[in-house]
């Protein structure tokens, strides 16, 4: 895990912030037996379902990738650009990449080595967690064989615009 003066942990409260305060209230209101979850959607075996989902998910790095790759935007039908998701999106998108690009360009002499290998040892065990946690529940994306600095960047990019622009 990260230190509280991890500056990547910092980096991230952006995006946590107030996050187990919004789970607590959704868990309270969404999930119990007979709440507004299992009486508003049309499945009758959530649970079977939670477990389904995860693994019928593409990974982000494959998911986000018309966004990641301006080869792939380019492959986009030109209406799906201008289509607000899209057109937009990429707008944030770019925001995010370049945020976070100049932090890592700010620590990149601790977090990485010279050859653009993960060194920092909190990373790596950041890392090796969300694998771990990632395949506990059976989702696509296992970040172990991440250990550049670059394959890192462009998971973290994902799974940030995952919690940000795609839940918009």
């Amino acid at each position: 895990m990260l230190s509280p003066d991890h500056p990547l942990r910092r980096l991230l409260t952006i995006f946590t912030f107030g996050t187990v305060d919004v789970n607590m209230g959704a868990v309270h209101t969404l999930v119990g037996a007979r709440h507004a979850l299992h009486r508003s959607t049309p499945f009758k075996d959530l649970e079977t379902l939670g477990e389904m989902v995860p693994q019928m998910l593409e990974d982000p790095v494959t998911q986000h990738r018309s966004f990641l790759e301006s080869s792939e935007w380019n492959q986009l039908p030109k209406r799906l650009q201008e289509a607000p998701y899209f057109a937009d999106g990429r707008l944030l998108f770019k925001a995010l990449r370049n945020t976070l690009d100049d932090y890592f360009g700010l620590f990149q002499e601790e977090f990485c080595t010279g050859d653009d290998e993960l060194m920092d040892s909190e990373m790596i065990d950041f890392r090796d967690e969300m694998a771990a946690i990632q395949r506990e529940a059976s989702r696509k994306g296992s970040t172990l064989e991440e250990s550049s600095c670059t394959k890192f960047k462009i998971r973290l990019m994902s799974l940030l615009w995952t919690v940000t622009g795609w839940q918009i």
